[in-house]
């Protein structure tokens, strides 16, 4: 496996690891200003949207290039619908948010006193993640569903191997080469005349 690969692979991970330590202090900030000063945090909260909607698009991209790099891996253990499903709550708990804040600044909420705008915007926020996060984990437990073992059988010790990427890649193209030089070897012992032709010349 050359550096190139590697670089890639390490590309990747910091792509999907900023994520959490990015969105973590940029809450950080928002929380320390609102402490100070709530008309403080709600001027300054529009300057850091750009920044987390960034950090999101940053980190959907490398799970998605992840998948891709994986999909002839990890074929039979559906990855594609399980990094979907985890997209999916990355995009529904902070994109949406932004939209129903949207919405709040735009006067499309209604003004009832003493019910205000962000009050009707956090409930329709909320309302339609219990909705989302239920069909979700729907779709997660339909994913995740595996076959129970049959009990009568000889109980076996379980061996749980710990692997990363890089290893799991390294032995797909190890298992993939030898697959082609059994191939090859397979066509001279069928073919003998073809080897004595190659070894005349």
């Amino acid at each position: 496996m050359n550096s190139n690969f590697r670089n890639r692979v390490r590309y990747l991970r910091l792509l999907v690891l900023q994520l959490p330590v990015v969105q973590g202090l940029v809450y950080a900030t928002l929380l320390v200003l609102w402490a100070e000063r709530e008309s403080l945090y709600q001027v300054n909260y529009m300057y850091f949207q750009p920044l987390i909607i960034m950090s999101i698009l940053f980190g959907v991209w490398g799970m998605t290039m992840t998948i891709n790099l994986l999909k002839d891996v990890l074929d039979k253990h559906s990855m594609q619908g399980k990094f979907l499903v985890l997209q999916l709550v990355l995009l529904f708990a902070k994109l949406q948010a932004l939209l129903t804040r949207i919405t709040v600044w735009v006067g499309l909420m209604p003004c009832k006193p003493p019910i205000t705008p962000m009050v009707y915007g956090n409930l329709v926020h909320n309302t339609l993640m219990l909705a989302e996060m239920v069909l979700l984990s729907f779709i997660a437990r339909k994913l995740y569903k595996k076959v129970l073992p049959d009990l009568d059988e000889t109980p076996t010790t379980p061996k749980y191997i710990i692997t990363t990427i890089s290893a799991l890649i390294s032995e797909h193209n190890n298992n993939t080469c030898s697959t082609n030089n059994n191939d090859t070897i397979k066509k001279v012992e069928n073919n003998p005349n073809t080897l004595d032709a190659k070894q005349g010349t």
